[in-house]
């Protein structure tokens, strides 16, 4: 049986790259062999962005070459170790599965383990609980807690320690040359928890051959450090950023303007069945998904899965069929628009024909003009809108009051505008208000089974 859907779980090779990040890829693992230690890198991106897969890819071409390369390789998953944790638990149990990990390449890897325990034996058997996971909650908290905040020597003690273990390791039976160390998951923490996090863990990064890999998004960092001081502290930018720079030596945005959305979403299309073989719509799903969901690959595989459930869906039913050529264009197009901007889908459902919308009797219903609660302000933003291609139409100018008093919305009006205008171009293609209507409510009706939206919000 043919499987279907895109999972969440990342590419773990080159060969798997659908992105089109393999050159990143092979930047950065040069980068990482060729480079001084200590140093910090920063993989930053939104949550879905390709983080993980990323760093997937890094670890296994280096891991391929482990032969020649001597470099020992690491990783863990701080979100899994943060679960009902405080940060200085948290801190903690990241701490003990780092050295565990290379502690299995010590000529001694028990005695190796104990670096650890016996590092927190001096504030009782609770630490030594918390680093096997067996304490949590309250008391897991207070013991890591009054660990990790027992002053400047406990902490560079351990940091000590391990750069003694990490001077000791073998691999194929050769010194490891350098020490590889990924933490994932922290922009799924919590962002005050993952920034208090970042302010102990910053303490273990300066070890002689370690080079740490942190995937965080710098958005998460600014969030956590309003959140931890207060909305109210009169911060500045450059603030945000000299504590991102005090921790990351090397930052890497994830390049997601370059990915090659068309390709991907296409190829992924053809393999669910979606799309026949021959149907390549690439610059056309690109332009939609510009206008839409972005390029989060994890927003494209919800996009995909709701595609392939919708057409296992069509083909259960024998009263949906295909009134037009490129529907399934107009299938991706609703979907992008369901789960981006579900406010529109709904009025959609109320009103097909888009085009025969209008100020007085489509915006006034739903805005109550309460967007001309400052008339003055609201009239001469509709008169520049009212000069750009995207606002001069009735319909349009009817679209730019119902985004107005709506800010996720105000500021996407004009990529909606331009959606819309997609459709009628490009798809719809001179369809007159009969056929419109009947197109996009027959794609409705296909489409409404994966919508999160009401008919009548």
């Amino acid at each position: 049986m043919k499987k279907i859907g895109a999972t969440d779980k990342p590419k773990l090779r080159l060969e798997e790259d659908t992105l089109n990040i393999s050159p990143h890829v092979k930047a950065l693992k040069t980068f990482i062999e060729r480079s001084e230690t200590p140093i910090t890198i920063g993989i930053q991106g939104e949550w879905g962005s390709g983080k993980t897969t990323l760093t997937n890819m890094i670890y296994t071409s280096i891991d391929e070459e482990s032969d020649k390369n001597n470099i020992l390789q690491v990783w863990v998953n701080a979100w899994e170790f943060s679960l009902l944790s405080e940060p200085e638990e948290t801190l903690v149990k990241v701490l003990n599965e780092i050295i565990n990990q290379m502690a299995e390449h010590s000529s001694k890897p028990n005695q190796a383990k104990k670096i650890f325990t016996d590092k927190v034996l001096g504030i009782g058997k609770g630490a030594l609980r918390v680093a096997a996971g067996m304490t949590a909650g309250r008391e897991g908290a207070a013991v890591a807690r009054e660990w990790a905040q027992s002053g400047y020597d406990s902490i560079t003690g351990l940091r000590d320690e391990i750069s003694k273990l990490s001077k000791n390791l073998k691999k194929n039976g050769q010194p490891v040359k350098k020490i590889v160390i990924y933490i994932d998951d922290l922009d799924r923490i919590n962002p005050p928890n993952a920034v208090s996090l970042l302010e102990l863990l910053k303490n273990v990064f300066d070890i002689a051959g370690c080079i740490f890999i942190l995937a965080i998004d710098y958005q998460v960092v600014v969030k956590g450090l309003k959140e931890k001081f207060g909305e109210t502290m009169d911060f500045e930018e450059w603030e945000f950023k000299a504590f991102f720079d005090k921790i990351i030596q090397l930052p890497f945005t994830m390049p997601t303007t370059q990915y090659d959305i068309g390709s991907y979403v296409t190829d992924l299309l053809i393999e669910s069945g979606f799309l026949e073989k021959d149907q390549h719509y690439e610059d056309e799903i690109k332009e939609i998904i510009s206008y839409t969901i972005g390029g989060n690959p994890r927003s494209i595989k919800r996009l995909v899965n709701s595609l392939t459930l919708i057409d296992i869906f069509t083909e259960k039913r024998d009263d949906v069929d295909d009134i037009f050529d490129d529907e399934n264009l107009l299938v991706i197009s609703l979907v992008c628009l369901q789960i981006e901007y579900p406010s529109i889908y709904s009025l959609l459902i109320v009103e097909p024909n888009f085009r025969s919308w209008t100020q007085k009797n489509t915006a006034f219903s739903i805005t109550k003009r309460k967007e001309e609660e400052d008339k003055k302000k609201f009239k001469e933003d509709l008169r520049i809108a009212s000069l750009t291609n995207e606002f001069n139409e009735e319909w349009e100018k009817a679209l730019f009051r119902i985004c107005y008093n709506k800010p996720q919305y105000a500021q996407k009006a004009e990529s909606i505008s331009r959606l819309l205008t997609f459709i009628d171009k490009q798809i719809l293609k001179g369809k007159n208000a009969s056929q419109t209507t009947k197109g996009i409510s027959r794609v409705i009706n296909k489409t409404f089974v994966t919508s999160i939206s009401e008919k009548g919000e």
